[in-house]
């Protein structure tokens, strides 16, 4: 616990990320994330078609999970950037042309050189300015190079199959997506909106598909979700929007063998730039 304060400060400060990678949750969390969403973040990878030689930015690279999948895909010659607020998760395996660095997207110089590609997920929705950000993104990709953005639609809360045992586990959810998260400046509907904001950048080329991953009893859905509340817990309960008691029930609901909850759903987005 003791992460009230920290997660109780305003967006405007790139540091206060709602779900800081320093937090001992992360770790889980990412686990969890990867096993959910690495395969359509591949698919959507090797959709694009990436040279050998390559250079890519992985923005917001977590454990590294992806970094790693772009070596792959680029080779000896290519170059994959791993960046992120804090990268002290990051794995590069024995990827030799992945150079991990501490980076903050709203306020850091670019990085120079230019890419043929950058991805970013679940990144974007945590920024006070995603517009902003996404610019920036844009001017960093050579001329045809491609922009693969993922994020959630956080509007659709995680549906749970309600009945008097699960109830709870609504409450709580839309508690932290719907009350703690918009509080914090994040736009819950940034995922549907990705494909327009795209087409303002200038981006051509643009597709945009959507998936939701459904979770029963113990599950990788589950683990996001425990780790996410473990996370911000003292700061659920400061505010008033949960109650300790509602979190513990909480636990104990997602360990139930009958539970079924969906992730709200993510949005990949491609898009090309002339």
């Amino acid at each position: 616990m003791g992460t009230g304060n920290a997660i109780l400060r305003s967006y405007g400060d790139s540091s206060a990320y709602t779900l800081d990678n320093a937090a001992e949750q992360a770790a889980t969390r990412f686990d969890n994330l990867e096993s959910l969403y690495d395969p359509g973040t591949i698919r959507h990878l090797d959709a694009l078609g990436l040279a050998p030689g390559a250079r890519c930015w992985e923005l917001g690279a977590g454990s590294g999970s992806v970094a790693r999948l772009l070596a792959d895909r680029v080779g000896p010659a290519g170059h994959v950037l791993a960046t992120d607020l804090n990268p002290r998760l990051v794995d590069t395996g024995d990827a030799a042309v992945v150079e991990v660095r501490q980076h903050d997207v709203t306020s850091d110089p670019l990085p120079a050189g230019g890419f043929d590609l950058i991805h970013a997920r679940l990144v974007i929705v945590h920024l006070a300015d995603p517009v902003a950000a996404l610019a920036r993104l844009t001017s960093a990709l050579n001329p045809g190079g491609r922009l693969l953005i993922e994020d959630f639609d956080l509007s659709r809360t995680p549906v749970v199959r309600v009945d008097a045992d699960h109830e709870n586990v609504s409450v709580v959810s839309q508690a932290f997506i719907i009350t703690f998260l918009a509080n914090h400046g994040s736009d819950l509907s940034l995922g549907p909106k990705l494909p327009e904001l795209f087409a303002s950048l200038g981006l051509v080329d643009i597709r945009a598909e959507g998936t939701c991953a459904i979770g029963i009893g113990e599950s990788a859905v589950g683990g996001v979700n425990r780790a996410n509340i473990e996370q911000v817990r003292d700061g659920l309960i400061a505010s008033g929007l949960l109650t300790d008691d509602q979190i513990e029930r909480f636990y104990q609901e997602l360990s139930d063998p009958d539970l079924v909850i969906q992730m709200p759903p993510l949005i990949s987005t491609t898009g090309t730039k002339l």
